[in-house]
């Protein structure tokens, strides 16, 4: 995978992981659709029996479903990385990232996982869908540095 730790391209931000249960999953399986550090919480919770918690809402999914194969394929969802002054967003299997003010890239991660072919030149209304997006997960981490927590009802 391109980059390494400490970038925000597929190299620093992807991470394996391992699941052993051989009474619950299959050996030699794969699974391909992108999991947060925040879905543990809520995946464990509900294999043992527990609801997430109303008063304190979970930031994280049950991945338990897809896992197992009852559910085909997640829910979209926007996952959001910085380091330094280099920003991504990967929305689906499109990942936008911004290294510098005027460095865009694009990429079809189910197409191109090492994140070789920069496909932004040729798809203008894809990098904006996902500029914009980008700069409203910008908007929330400048309220949190302000002291306005992001995720915190006012």
């Amino acid at each position: 995978l391109r980059g390494g730790k400490g970038t925000v391209y597929e190299g620093g931000v992807r991470v394996p992981a391992f699941i052993h249960w051989p009474a619950r999953l299959s050996g030699g399986t794969t699974f391909r659709h992108p999991l947060h550090i925040v879905d543990w919480m809520p995946t464990l919770l509900a294999l043992a029996g527990y609801s997430s918690p109303t008063t304190l809402p979970l930031d994280g999914r049950d991945a338990w479903p897809l896992l197992v194969g009852k559910e085909r394929s997640p829910a979209p969802r926007t996952l959001y990385f910085k380091r330094g002054q280099s920003f991504a967003l990967r929305h689906g299997d499109w990942k936008l990232v911004t290294t510098g003010p005027s460095k865009v890239e694009l990429f079809d991660l189910a197409r191109d996982p090492h994140e070789k072919l920069n496909l932004a030149p040729a798809n203008p209304g894809q990098v904006a869908r996902l500029r914009d997006l980008l700069n409203r997960e910008r908007k929330k981490e400048k309220g949190a540095a302000l002291g306005k927590p992001a995720g915190t009802p006012e």
